[in-house]
């Protein structure tokens, strides 16, 4: 992992993310863990502590392709789903954010 000197957009989640294989299978992944910045390629992992501040983000054009896995999994699942209708009904900012604070809420 290399220090990234470009400021990562993304949100900041509580969950811990855990995988045994490498995580970027293509493109550059962004985080920030604890405030400290690291930049993960292909065949790259990135392990998320519990309890660590963190964030991820592609501030590139590039897609990244990876594998994400969270322990304990909890509503995760029904989050992104929440999320995902969100942004199919363009309900989001350009950062991923409800543009709505009120459907902010209402999808925590």
């Amino acid at each position: 992992m290399t220090a990234n000197p470009e400021p990562v957009n993304a949100m900041t989640t509580p969950l811990v993310t855990v995988t045994p294989e490498p995580a970027i299978l293509a493109g550059e992944a962004h985080f920030t863990l604890d405030g400290e910045e690291h930049v993960a390629g292909p065949g790259q992992t990135i392990v998320v502590p519990a309890g660590v501040p963190h964030s991820e983000g592609n501030p590139g054009p590039a897609e990244i392709d990876g594998i994400v896995e969270l322990r304990p999994a909890l509503h995760t699942k029904e989050l992104h789903e929440a999320f995902a209708g969100l942004v199919a009904d363009g309900k989001t900012t350009p950062r991923g954010a409800p543009r709505n604070p009120l459907q902010l809420g209402a999808t925590f």
